[in-house]
């Protein structure tokens, strides 16, 4: 009687863990796959030139924004913005399970949301869809 409520406990504490580690996995695995074919357009300054392409005036609505390829951005912003946003950012696959629990753990005791456990890729997430 004992060993059969001892294994129902064990398969419904197990079960469902190894439903989400497959959940998590997969939503990891479809997530790269998305980033790597997602391709994002911000809005940006139009540019104004002459016939001999002089730069001549920018035009904007909101924001004066300029488009900048990876290799024009100075390898110490890149490192600040990690450093800042995702110190991890190298050592996970999108998803800091760490994170997560510490910013429930630090939600709880504050009674109230105060931390997030989010990621570049969890912001770049949000920010596309």
């Amino acid at each position: 009687m004992i060993s059969k409520i001892v294994k129902w406990i064990i398969i419904s504490i197990f079960l469902p863990f190894v439903i989400l580690v497959g959940f998590f996995i997969m939503l990891i695995k479809r997530l790269n796959w998305m980033l790597i074919n997602l391709s994002i357009h911000p809005n940006v300054s139009t540019k104004i030139v002459d016939r001999n392409g002089n730069l001549l005036a920018y035009i904007f609505k909101d924001r004066h924004r300029l488009y900048a390829k990876f290799d024009e951005i100075p390898s110490k912003v890149i490192e600040a913005l990690i450093a800042i946003e995702d110190t991890n950012f190298f050592e996970h696959q999108g998803i800091s399970f760490d994170a997560i629990i510490r910013a429930i753990i630090v939600d709880i005791k504050a009674g109230r949301f105060v931390e997030g456990g989010s990621t570049l890729i969890n912001n770049l997430w949000k920010i596309v869809f």
